[in-house]
This record gives structure tokens, sequence and C-alpha cells, in this order.
């Protein structure tokens, strides 16, 4: 099994696409226990990753990333593309209420280190050419006291302007 799978689209209408991804790192998918701890990530002990791993990038609209701290606990960012545009993000922890941010180009936004494990982060931008929006699922998890590399889901859809 490959750790990445590419975007593919899968809808085309009338001016718009709709691309759908999965990241897989810590899904069964079918993979070994071998297979996968080659995905694993381990912090230093006492020491928490100040090292942010990117789960997603988006050229044209930003990065979202990862890190997981000496006790376990992760964080998520997500920063706007230095050539992008204004952007609103929403973000929601664990189904919990969404908290909404307007981030300019190369503004980062990191979630606290804690114990959930899922984050959902909804990023609305446009341009003149058109808009773009992605909602994106990240799963994290522990096994055997390791962070496993976080299973990221995404759905996007662009529109033009025409």
């Amino acid at each position: 099994m490959r750790p990445f799978r590419t975007a593919r689209p899968m809808l085309r209408a009338a001016g718009s696409v709709v691309l759908a991804l999965t990241v897989a790192g810590m899904s069964g998918c079918g993979a070994s226990d071998a297979a996968r701890s080659s995905n694993d990530f381990t912090a230093p002990v006492g020491a928490a990753s100040t090292v942010a791993k990117t789960a997603l990038m988006v050229p044209s609209v930003g990065r979202l990333t990862w890190r997981c701290d000496a006790a376990r606990r992760f964080s998520t960012g997500f920063t706007v593309a230095s050539g992008g545009a204004t952007t609103t993000a929403r973000l929601s922890v664990n189904a919990g209420a969404a908290t909404t941010r307007m981030m300019q180009p190369g503004q980062t936004w990191k979630t606290s280190f804690s114990q959930a494990r899922f984050y959902q982060w909804n990023i609305e931008t446009g341009g003149e050419a058109g808009s773009t929006k992605l909602s994106l699922w990240i799963a994290t998890g522990v096994k055997g006291g390791r962070c496993l590399v976080p299973v990221v889901q995404s759905l996007a859809t662009y529109s033009t302007n025409e």
C-alpha cells in the first residue's frame, strides 16, 4: 500500500471541479502493523516536537500541518499560501463548536496540543478567477506509545467566476 494517494477528479459540472483524497497513515486499509510502523512518529521523551509535519499541501490555498508532543498530544495548523488570497478558516475539534478566523496570505493558525482525536478544518478562499472550498478531516491516534501519522481526508470544490 502506498502511504499517499493522489487527488483524482470525481465530478465536473458547469465550471466547478470537486476533488477528494485520503492521505493514509493510521487507517487499517488492509496494511499490516509492520507496514504502518514506517509511518509512526515518536517525539523525543521529555521534549515536545516543535517541527510541524505537512499533512496536506494545496499550492494555491495553503498547507495543513500536524505535530505530536512527548505526552502524545496532537496539534494541527493551517498556513495560507503566501501567494494566496484572504482566506476564511473554520476549525472544529472533536465535533465541538467551530471557531472562525479571517487569515491573510502567509498567516498560520495552530491549535494547542491536546488529546483531541478529530479535527475538521473548512477553508474558503477566492480571487478573480474563482473560489476554492476545502473541507479537511484529520483523525489522530496513538498506538503502543507512539503517535501515528494522522489520516487526512479532504473534499475540495473549485468554482470559476465565468
